[in-house]
């Protein structure tokens, strides 16, 4: 039935109208909205805005549905894919300790950061006080970011431990030597604590494949699913090329101003060299991937599809494994607070149990609704049991499978969880779900109270 969802001519004409209103008054750079069925149709897809990179005026252009965009952690279920890829080939087992102690020793030997001395290391930082770990790490706790593994971005226990040196040692800056340095902050298994559990992830799918990342993700998921236009950030067009969404920064004052890009992971102008040929794991699993809109639906549709693509016909996932992306994996005895992010220019704190306070996490990193969501015009959006995540920049994506749709949304700038965007997404999501039927299921009860089979 999903493959034959539909949007109503009035919802298209509406969500349109509310982009471009976001645009117009400038409280948003531009949007790129693409939403899909169970049979990779594009239901909806628009692009609105004009930009142009930081310094090059002249590059200006109008937003195309097929612009190319970094999606930062939208990256997470592309990486979370290649695992549970692995996974369904008998290659790992998830919950098996062994896999971790064995293939990522510089994970296994970290220790827990709970505080610091007053004295300090070389004037630049407070000495660590660390203790041993208690608990094993699997690969299932990477997938669920309960591995103890946090992210200076949102640990302020991190910022202190790296102090000055967070400028010149910092995930965006040294990422792999960041990633085998940076501490544990709690206890695995114990809490969920968003951060770069996703990065070793991605480290893992390299070493058990003996491919880079970029590698897998070209041979595995891009290329059987006909994902032409993505790539990782060193791959994609440069900044200035006229079929890049480049990144913006909103002031305090409201302004919003080209930004520079970070890269996430290796640069053009340092390309190599990558695993397997190093030992450098220069690919971020969490953050790293450059996108369209369209390929991203590609995606979305094979998990609406049960793990098909429905272009290529090819087997991304066994429906165990994306059944496993859109059902809790958290068990009772996790803390789990909900809170994304730390106060400052770059995010606004977001709380997951705001619009649903079971909200789960699945095995794509992602949170699964436990409810459907009350939107602030009290419409119904997303059903209970949906999937979906956040990018840095302002990009979302998420699957209902109840309403037989997947929905990516990017605006490529910052502060993260802006409340301009938020407003925008609330006001997208509404009409959506006012506007989105299913013309074959409509056809078969109207036959059905006629006296007609409804399997007909």
């Amino acid at each position: 039935m999903a493959a034959s969802i539909i949007l109503a001519d009035n919802a298209t004409v509406n969500i349109k109208q509310a982009i471009d209103r976001a645009v117009q008054t400038a409280q948003i750079p531009g949007a790129i909205i693409r939403i899909v069925n169970a049979g990779g149709h594009a239901i909806f897809s628009y692009a609105s805005g004009s930009v142009a990179p930081i310094g090059n005026p002249a590059a200006r252009h109008d937003l195309l549905e097929d612009d190319i965009a970094s999606i930062w952690s939208l990256s997470k279920l592309v990486t979370s894919t290649a695992l549970l890829q692995l996974v369904d080939a008998g290659v790992l087992d998830l919950d098996d300790p062994a896999i971790i102690e064995r293939t990522l020793p510089e994970l296994a030997s970290k220790q827990i950061l709970v505080g610091f001395e007053n004295s300090t290391i070389e004037g630049r930082r407070k000495k660590p006080i660390l203790v041993p770990r208690e608990t094993n790490i699997t690969a299932r706790m990477l997938l669920t970011h309960t591995a103890g593994i946090s992210q200076s971005f949102f640990e302020p226990l991190l910022q202190e431990f790296w102090g000055d040196e967070l400028a010149t040692k910092g995930e965006m800056v040294d990422y792999w030597n960041n990633l085998k340095t940076t501490p544990l902050t709690t206890q695995p298994g114990t809490t969920w604590s968003y951060g770069s559990a996703t990065d070793w992830a991605g480290v893992l799918v390299e070493r058990l494949s003996n491919s880079s990342l970029a590698g897998y993700f070209s041979r595995e998921i891009f290329q059987p699913l006909e994902m032409s236009d993505s790539s990782f950030d060193a791959h994609m067009p440069p900044q200035d090329s006229k079929r890049v969404f480049p990144p913006y920064m909103k002031h305090p004052n409201g302004s919003l101003v080209a930004d520079t890009h970070w890269w996430n992971g290796p640069t053009p102008e340092a390309p190599g060299p990558f695993f397997p040929d190093s030992d450098e794991h220069r690919y971020m699993g969490a953050s790293g991937l450059a996108m369209t809109a369209p390929d991203y639906g590609v995606l979305l549709a094979t998990l609406l599809n049960g793990g098909v693509c429905p272009a290529s016909g090819v087997r991304l996932l066994s429906k165990t494994s994306v059944d496993a992306i859109f059902s809790s994996q958290l068990s009772s005895e996790v803390a789990f607070s909900g809170v994304v992010g730390v106060p400052g220019p770059l995010a606004v704190p977001a709380d997951l149990k705001v619009h649903d306070p079971e909200v789960g996490i699945g095995l794509a990193g992602s949170a699964v609704s436990r409810n459907d969501r009350l939107l602030s015009d009290g419409r119904v959006g997303r059903k209970a049991g949906s999937a979906y995540w956040y990018g840095l920049k302002n990009a979302e994506w998420w699957v209902d499978r109840a309403a037989g749709i997947g929905v990516v949304m990017f605006s490529n700038y910052l502060p993260w969880n802006d409340a301009a965007w938020l407003k925008l997404v609330d006001s997208v999501e509404s009409e959506i779900y006012a506007g989105v039927s299913d013309p074959e299921a409509d056809c078969i009860g109207n036959s059905a109270q006629n006296g007609f089979p409804g399997s007909l």
